[in-house]
């Protein structure tokens, strides 16, 4: 989730497929594509040989998505710095008891750490995250996402429009209630967030 391109290379070799992500799955890889410098009919094809490998049925209109990841200007993000602090630990810690919402916490921190904006918003995929923490996505968005917006580590942004209106996954925009500083000794490497969590907790 953090480093998109690390994630897409996963997807090539036909690892951590969820199969209620495909939508979102084939939008990154047209991405990838795209960025490889093939048209619209290459990477129409690439993606049917992707998906015919992987056992994947799709059920969208693989034209639109394209036009969606061609005329989406953001590339996909690469290896960025994430370094988590003992004083991000300690937040998570006062506040949650239960492993999934410590993880869940810990990884929207980095996340937003990666991608968020100057005031501590960022646009997130609840199914995107739960794949990412092979985490179950009903109890994820209920139960867990709701415990840290009660207890004061995020909020929830309203927004009239989805973020992408493109993308048919949706996403939820948070705001970070806890300082979203990019320090601290704990650097998150290959998208690795459980490395950090049980060092930690």
């Amino acid at each position: 989730m953090i480093n998109e391109r690390l994630e897409v290379q996963e997807y090539l070799e036909g690892k951590n497929i969820n199969k209620l992500c495909v939508y979102r799955i084939c939008y990154m890889l047209a991405k990838w594509f795209k960025e490889q410098g093939l048209d619209h009919i290459r990477i129409r094809t690439q993606i049917f040989e992707w998906a015919n490998a992987n056992k994947i049925y799709l059920e969208f209109n693989l034209n639109k998505l394209i036009y969606a990841a061609m005329e989406d200007k953001n590339s996909l993000r690469g290896d960025v710095d994430v370094y988590i602090s003992e004083s991000d630990i300690e937040e998570i810690r006062k506040r949650f008891d239960s492993k999934n919402t410590r993880m869940l916490a810990l990884a929207l921190l980095a996340y937003g750490k990666a991608c968020g904006t100057k005031n501590g918003e960022c646009a997130v995929s609840l199914l995107g995250i739960s794949n990412w923490l092979n985490m179950n996505y009903g109890n994820l968005s209920t139960r867990h996402f709701r415990e840290l917006i009660d207890f004061g580590y995020i909020s929830k942004v309203e927004q009239k429009h989805k973020w992408n209106p493109n993308l048919k996954s949706e996403t939820t925009r948070i705001k970070f209630l806890v300082p979203i500083l990019n320090v601290g000794s704990e650097r998150v490497v290959d998208n690795n967030i459980t490395a950090i969590f049980y060092k930690h907790f």
